[in-house]
């Protein structure tokens, strides 16, 4: 069996990680995994924190994982959300750059007894100078599309609407694009979860041979999919942070000529005006707000339809989890997820609120929803995180 160089994995955020993480360590090549927030147990009653918080920082704990090759630095995370959640945008978006540099120098303090290093994005520059300096290789974890697509999508699709989203200004910042771009060009290889991100690369400029694809996964799927029922169609769409960038005022338009007949719930932290406007548009419109992992999974069981129309990500694990429950999807042709047009769902072009529209009405049909919740189910059960740690493993196999 091949094995992977020694390896060094630093992300302050868990996002996918942990899984990145776990990829090396079932290989017995994991030197050290730095992060920020990490539990070796997470404590059932949870401190008495609310569901929501409980369950996010349940989320920081892996029992998979060698807690002794953990090196987690939990208060420069803590102090940058603190930061994050009460300065305005301009403020908080400053935090995250001061919190993301200060991890980045930490771990290029500490880069001996390994050959390889797998950095994330916006936190790896000083990491990977660190790590040419001593020979070593460089892996760098992009989970979005390249800068230029940032740029030009958020300027021509939504200019007035980008001082409401954190992650578009974050994203537009000019301190934060230079570090990418510093990023991008010491990487010997970078790695994406899909190829819409992996092709906005390669319009950049950038060598499909210094490019990888390696897939999110999901947990679980679900035995069989839901029961088609006839009756009120129902429509979930959940995200991180609903918003411009979700496309969920896209959403709200193109449910509007369909609100006697159907509903549309939505799960994920919102602005306040954005609540407003959910809260404000009836009783087909549903705010659920953020829910915990248990929650989620039941309402995951009570829909119909999961529709998720972003104008810009990397890949969605929202729709990966969707699909593992049996559900049909719509999604736009910038989310990245693995969708066949017409099969697991449906692809539409983003910001197109009529297509999306008619997309739902073409769901009201039972049978089309139970033959397209199959596919997807069946599209789910191959998208696991086992895959996802075998692409991460092939793609470090190069520098063997």
């Amino acid at each position: 069996m091949r094995v992977p160089p020694p390896t060094i994995v630093s992300n302050i955020d868990r996002r996918h990680s942990y899984e990145t993480a776990l990829a090396y360590a079932e290989a017995g090549s994991l030197v050290r995994f730095s992060t920020g927030l990490f539990f070796e147990r997470f404590p059932d009653r949870a401190f008495g924190f609310p569901v929501p918080f409980a369950d996010r920082l349940g989320k920081r704990s892996e029992p998979r994982l060698p807690a002794a090759r953990v090196d987690s630095v939990g208060a420069v995370e803590l102090a940058g959300l603190l930061f994050q959640r009460y300065l305005p945008a301009g403020g908080a978006v400053s935090s995250i750059q001061a919190r993301n540099v200060f991890f980045d120098w930490l771990v290029a303090r500490r880069l001996e007894g390994t050959r390889l290093v797998h950095g994330f994005d916006t936190t790896a520059r000083l990491t990977f100078e660190a790590a040419k300096r001593a020979g070593l290789s460089t892996i760098l974890d992009e989970p979005t599309p390249h800068p230029d697509s940032w740029r030009e999508i958020l300027a021509r699709d939504c200019p007035g609407q980008i001082g409401k989203s954190l992650a578009a200004a974050f994203m537009l910042r000019s301190s934060v694009r230079r570090r990418k771009e510093q990023e991008i060009a010491l990487a010997d290889l970078i790695l994406v979860p899909s190829t819409w991100c992996r092709d906005s690369f390669i319009r950049a400029g950038v060598s499909a041979r210094k490019l990888a694809v390696a897939p999110y996964g999901i947990d679980r799927v679900v035995e069989r999919p839901p029961e088609v029922v006839e009756g009120r169609l129902r429509i979930l769409s959940v995200a991180s942070q609903l918003g411009v960038l979700k496309g969920t005022h896209h959403l709200l338009e193109a449910f509007g000529p369909l609100a006697r007949e159907a509903e549309l719930w939505l799960v994920g932290p919102a602005a306040p005006d954005l609540v407003r406007a959910m809260t404000s548009a009836g009783g087909s419109v549903r705010y659920l707000g953020p829910l915990g992992r248990r929650a989620l999974e039941t309402t995951f069981t009570q829909v119909d339809i999961f529709a998720l129309p972003s104008l810009i990500e990397g890949s969605s694990l929202a729709v990966l989890e969707a699909m593992g429950h049996g559900l049909p999807v719509v999604v736009t042709d910038r989310c990245g997820s693995p969708v066949d047009d017409g099969a697991e769902g449906f692809v539409i072009a983003a910001g197109d609120v009529d297509a999306l529209t008619e997309r739902f009405a073409r769901l009201r049909q039972p049978q089309l929803r139970a033959q397209m919740g199959c596919r997807a189910l069946a599209r789910g059960r191959q998208q696991t995180w086992v895959a996802y740690r075998e692409a991460v493993r092939d793609a470090a196999f190069r520098f063997v």
